[in-house]
Protein backbone atom coordinates (compact mmCIF):
# COMPACT_ATOMS: atom_id res chain seq x y z
CA UNK A 1 0.00 0.00 0.00
CA UNK A 2 2.77 2.13 0.77
CA UNK A 3 4.88 1.72 -2.46
CA UNK A 4 1.36 2.53 -4.71
CA UNK A 5 1.16 5.95 -2.67
CA UNK A 6 5.12 6.38 -3.02
CA UNK A 7 4.45 6.45 -6.53
CA UNK A 8 1.77 8.59 -6.92
CA UNK A 9 3.44 10.70 -5.10
CA UNK A 10 6.36 10.50 -7.43
CA UNK A 11 4.29 10.94 -10.57
CA UNK A 12 2.59 13.97 -9.31
CA UNK A 13 5.68 15.76 -8.49
CA UNK A 14 6.91 14.92 -12.08
CA UNK A 15 3.47 16.28 -13.68
CA UNK A 16 4.02 19.47 -11.05
CA UNK A 17 7.77 20.12 -12.28
CA UNK A 18 6.66 19.58 -16.04
CA UNK A 19 3.98 21.94 -15.40
CA UNK A 20 6.36 24.96 -12.99
CA UNK A 21 9.37 24.96 -15.88
CA UNK A 22 6.71 25.13 -18.86
CA UNK A 23 8.17 21.99 -20.49
CA UNK A 24 5.88 20.58 -23.36
CA UNK A 25 5.94 17.86 -25.55
CA UNK A 26 6.68 19.25 -29.17
CA UNK A 27 4.52 17.81 -32.04
CA UNK A 28 6.39 16.21 -34.92
CA UNK A 29 7.63 19.24 -37.35
CA UNK A 30 7.06 17.48 -40.88
CA UNK A 31 9.14 20.07 -42.77
CA UNK A 32 12.28 22.52 -40.85
CA UNK A 33 11.70 24.98 -43.22
CA UNK A 34 7.81 26.67 -42.24
CA UNK A 35 7.73 28.74 -45.67
CA UNK A 36 6.42 24.72 -47.22
CA UNK A 37 3.84 24.70 -44.60
CA UNK A 38 0.14 25.65 -46.89
CA UNK A 39 -1.31 25.19 -50.75
CA UNK A 40 0.34 25.74 -53.87
CA UNK A 41 -0.45 25.85 -56.90
CA UNK A 42 1.41 24.62 -60.33
CA UNK A 43 2.22 27.55 -62.08
CA UNK A 44 4.53 26.28 -64.95
CA UNK A 45 6.01 22.69 -65.95
CA UNK A 46 8.86 22.57 -68.15
CA UNK A 47 10.22 19.09 -69.04
CA UNK A 48 14.00 18.52 -70.15
CA UNK A 49 14.71 20.24 -73.40
CA UNK A 50 10.70 21.01 -74.01
CA UNK A 51 8.90 24.38 -73.59
CA UNK A 52 7.48 25.91 -70.53
CA UNK A 53 3.91 25.32 -70.09
CA UNK A 54 2.72 28.09 -68.44
CA UNK A 55 -0.53 27.02 -66.23
CA UNK A 56 -2.92 30.00 -67.88
CA UNK A 57 -2.20 28.82 -71.73
CA UNK A 58 -2.13 25.09 -71.02
CA UNK A 59 -5.16 24.84 -68.63
CA UNK A 60 -3.24 21.92 -66.76
CA UNK A 61 -2.54 22.84 -62.68
CA UNK A 62 -1.43 20.97 -59.57
CA UNK A 63 -2.35 21.92 -56.16
CA UNK A 64 -0.42 20.59 -53.34
CA UNK A 65 -0.85 21.32 -49.78
CA UNK A 66 1.31 20.65 -46.93
CA UNK A 67 -0.26 20.48 -43.39
CA UNK A 68 1.39 21.60 -39.91
CA UNK A 69 0.09 17.85 -38.98
CA UNK A 70 1.91 15.83 -41.88
CA UNK A 71 -0.96 16.22 -44.18
CA UNK A 72 0.26 15.96 -48.53
CA UNK A 73 -2.27 16.48 -50.64
CA UNK A 74 -2.12 16.50 -54.69
CA UNK A 75 -4.82 17.24 -56.96
CA UNK A 76 -4.63 17.89 -60.86
CA UNK A 77 -6.92 19.94 -62.89
CA UNK A 78 -7.71 20.16 -66.17
CA UNK A 79 -9.83 22.97 -67.76
CA UNK A 80 -12.09 21.63 -70.35
CA UNK A 81 -14.67 22.67 -73.31
CA UNK A 82 -17.43 20.93 -73.96
CA UNK A 83 -18.99 20.36 -77.18
CA UNK A 84 -21.20 22.67 -76.59
CA UNK A 85 -18.41 25.50 -76.04
CA UNK A 86 -19.38 25.55 -71.90
CA UNK A 87 -15.59 25.51 -69.97
CA UNK A 88 -15.40 23.42 -67.18
CA UNK A 89 -12.82 21.78 -65.13
CA UNK A 90 -11.69 18.00 -64.40
CA UNK A 91 -10.33 16.89 -61.33
CA UNK A 92 -8.05 14.14 -60.69
CA UNK A 93 -7.00 13.25 -57.01
CA UNK A 94 -3.74 12.37 -57.37
CA UNK A 95 -2.12 11.96 -53.97
CA UNK A 96 -2.94 11.98 -49.88
CA UNK A 97 -1.12 10.75 -46.83
CA UNK A 98 -1.07 11.92 -43.57
CA UNK A 99 2.09 11.29 -42.93
CA UNK A 100 2.84 11.75 -46.45
CA UNK A 101 6.14 14.12 -46.78
CA UNK A 102 9.00 15.62 -45.03
CA UNK A 103 11.62 17.95 -45.86
CA UNK A 104 14.52 18.18 -43.73
CA UNK A 105 17.81 19.40 -44.73
CA UNK A 106 17.18 20.10 -48.04
CA UNK A 107 16.10 16.30 -48.52
CA UNK A 108 12.63 16.33 -49.62
CA UNK A 109 10.49 12.52 -49.13
CA UNK A 110 6.68 12.42 -50.56
CA UNK A 111 4.33 9.88 -50.17
CA UNK A 112 7.35 6.86 -48.86
CA UNK A 113 8.98 7.30 -52.27
CA UNK A 114 13.17 7.78 -52.06
CA UNK A 115 14.12 10.86 -50.81
CA UNK A 116 15.46 13.49 -53.41
CA UNK A 117 17.78 16.47 -52.36
CA UNK A 118 16.77 20.14 -53.71
CA UNK A 119 13.47 18.64 -54.95
CA UNK A 120 11.85 22.03 -53.44
CA UNK A 121 14.09 24.88 -53.71
CA UNK A 122 12.24 28.34 -52.20
CA UNK A 123 12.75 31.08 -54.80
CA UNK A 124 11.21 33.71 -52.41
CA UNK A 125 8.67 33.19 -49.48
CA UNK A 126 5.38 32.63 -52.05
CA UNK A 127 7.36 30.88 -54.70
CA UNK A 128 9.62 27.81 -55.18
CA UNK A 129 11.26 25.09 -57.70
CA UNK A 130 10.16 21.58 -57.81
CA UNK A 131 11.55 19.15 -59.06
CA UNK A 132 9.83 15.51 -60.34
CA UNK A 133 11.75 13.37 -62.62
CA UNK A 134 12.63 15.22 -65.99
CA UNK A 135 10.54 18.07 -65.11
CA UNK A 136 10.68 21.60 -63.28
CA UNK A 137 7.67 23.12 -61.68
CA UNK A 138 7.40 26.50 -60.03
CA UNK A 139 4.82 26.49 -57.59
CA UNK A 140 3.37 29.92 -55.91
CA UNK A 141 1.52 29.74 -52.43
CA UNK A 142 -2.31 30.29 -52.98
CA UNK A 143 -4.86 30.89 -50.34
CA UNK A 144 -8.53 28.96 -51.19
CA UNK A 145 -11.52 30.13 -49.58
CA UNK A 146 -11.75 27.35 -46.93
CA UNK A 147 -15.10 25.35 -48.48
CA UNK A 148 -13.24 24.70 -51.25
CA UNK A 149 -9.55 23.51 -49.54
CA UNK A 150 -11.73 21.70 -47.77
CA UNK A 151 -13.32 19.96 -50.50
CA UNK A 152 -9.80 19.14 -52.32
CA UNK A 153 -8.28 17.69 -49.17
CA UNK A 154 -11.22 15.10 -48.71
CA UNK A 155 -11.84 14.25 -52.20
CA UNK A 156 -8.33 13.34 -52.53
CA UNK A 157 -8.45 11.71 -49.39
CA UNK A 158 -11.62 9.36 -50.60
CA UNK A 159 -9.88 9.08 -53.80
CA UNK A 160 -6.98 7.04 -52.00
CA UNK A 161 -8.47 5.30 -49.03
CA UNK A 162 -10.61 3.73 -51.57
CA UNK A 163 -7.81 1.96 -53.01
CA UNK A 164 -6.41 1.12 -49.83
CA UNK A 165 -5.78 -2.91 -48.87
CA UNK A 166 -8.40 -2.50 -46.11
CA UNK A 167 -10.79 -0.57 -48.68
CA UNK A 168 -10.44 -3.83 -51.44
CA UNK A 169 -10.36 -6.25 -48.74
CA UNK A 170 -13.79 -4.85 -48.33
CA UNK A 171 -15.27 -4.63 -51.50
CA UNK A 172 -14.11 -7.79 -52.73
CA UNK A 173 -15.89 -9.52 -49.21
CA UNK A 174 -18.86 -7.36 -49.58
CA UNK A 175 -19.24 -6.83 -53.52
CA UNK A 176 -18.17 -10.57 -54.61
CA UNK A 177 -18.60 -13.05 -52.00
Amino acid sequence: MKTNALHQLFFAAVIFVGLATGSSVKAEEFSDDPRLYGTWIMESMQYDGESLRPRKKSGYTQIKHYGKDGTYVCVEFARKTSEKGEVFVEVFPFEYGKPGYKLKNRMYIEMGRAPLKDAIVFLDKDTQRGRWGTRTDIWKRITLPKALLDHIITSARIHQERWSGTMQESMKKNLFE
